[in-house]
């Protein structure tokens, strides 16, 4: 009877004992999992956070290529203005130089002009010694 007390004393401090392990068991299980449920929450806030972070930067992609369109866009029209100054600039050019012909011209003109008068002038002057020499014969005939 007393081997059978002691034995079952021994179980009961055994059972105690193994109850106790397993309390101790079960609080680190849970602390783990407590540990593991935060840094899965972390990771899933890291997660959202990153998202939001790739949703920016693809709008900031997407306005960048907006921008650049628009760009191309203003680029193509000042080519476009830029060949129009072109072609008005030859055409300036093509003017300016007809109109230096037409100075050379005139200017060779009004050279012949004067060269023609100085010509009529010697001319009339010599009419008039001419008429002065016969005005003078008539008159003493």
């Amino acid at each position: 009877l007393a081997r059978a007390a002691v034995a079952e004393r021994e179980a009961t401090q055994a059972r105690a004992e193994a109850a106790a392990s397993a309390g101790e068991v079960a609080t680190a299980a849970e602390a783990r999992a407590s540990r593991a449920e935060a840094r899965t929450v972390a990771a899933v806030v890291e997660s959202n956070e990153a998202g939001e972070r790739a949703d920016a930067m693809a709008r900031a992609c997407k306005e960048g290529e907006r921008r650049a369109e628009s760009a191309e866009v203003r680029a193509a029209g000042l080519g476009a203005q830029a060949e129009e100054a072109r072609a008005l600039l030859l055409a300036a050019a093509r003017k300016v130089a007809a109109a230096e012909a037409a100075r050379a011209e005139a200017s060779a003109g009004l050279a012949a002009a004067g060269t023609a008068l100085r010509g009529a002038e010697a001319a009339a002057a010599t009419a008039y010694e001419r008429a002065d020499a016969m005005a003078a014969v008539a008159q003493g005939a």
